[in-house]
């Protein structure tokens, strides 16, 4: 017996050095290994990015759909008759919106000046109902006029 126990010692160290423990990298430091897992960790961390990221898009679709939806709704009633107004110019100065109203009429426009909840004035060169028409028509001016025109909805 003990005889078997004295072989066994002896070979122990024989089977550590055996090209097929040392290919098995169980609980090695090496740094293949080592490699691996950091790199299966950051594929991890990728999708949790990836999955913040779309959770982050739906609640972006979700409010600009609230958005789109509370400014397609029929309006209550308006100063003016129409609720969506293609704007090209905001002053608070009276001489800077009577000088800027002038150059636009002279551009063709017939304007209209409105005044929003925070005192500015507004130079509007459209009017409509339709949604979908006062983006069409904002396209149109955005080209052909001024890049920086908006619409402004009144409520």
């Amino acid at each position: 017996m003990k005889k078997l126990i004295f072989i066994i010692i002896l070979a122990l160290p024989l089977t550590q050095s055996c090209d097929f423990f040392e290919k098995k990298d169980l609980f090695s430091n090496n740094k293949d290994s080592l490699l691996l897992y950091k790199k299966k960790q950051d594929s991890l961390r990728l999708m949790d990015s990836i999955q913040e990221l779309r959770s982050q898009l739906s609640s972006l679709q979700r409010r600009n759909q609230r958005l789109l939806d509370s400014i397609r709704q029929q309006p209550q009633s308006s100063s003016t008759g129409y609720r969506y107004h293609i704007i090209v110019g905001s002053f608070k100065t009276r001489e800077y919106l009577n000088s800027y109203n002038r150059y636009v009429q002279e551009k063709g426009f017939d304007t209209q000046i409105l005044r929003n909840e925070y005192d500015f004035n507004l130079i509007s060169v459209e009017s409509f109902n339709s949604w979908r028409q006062a983006l069409n028509t904002l396209e149109q001016i955005r080209q052909d006029f001024e890049k920086t025109a908006w619409i402004y909805v009144e409520r």
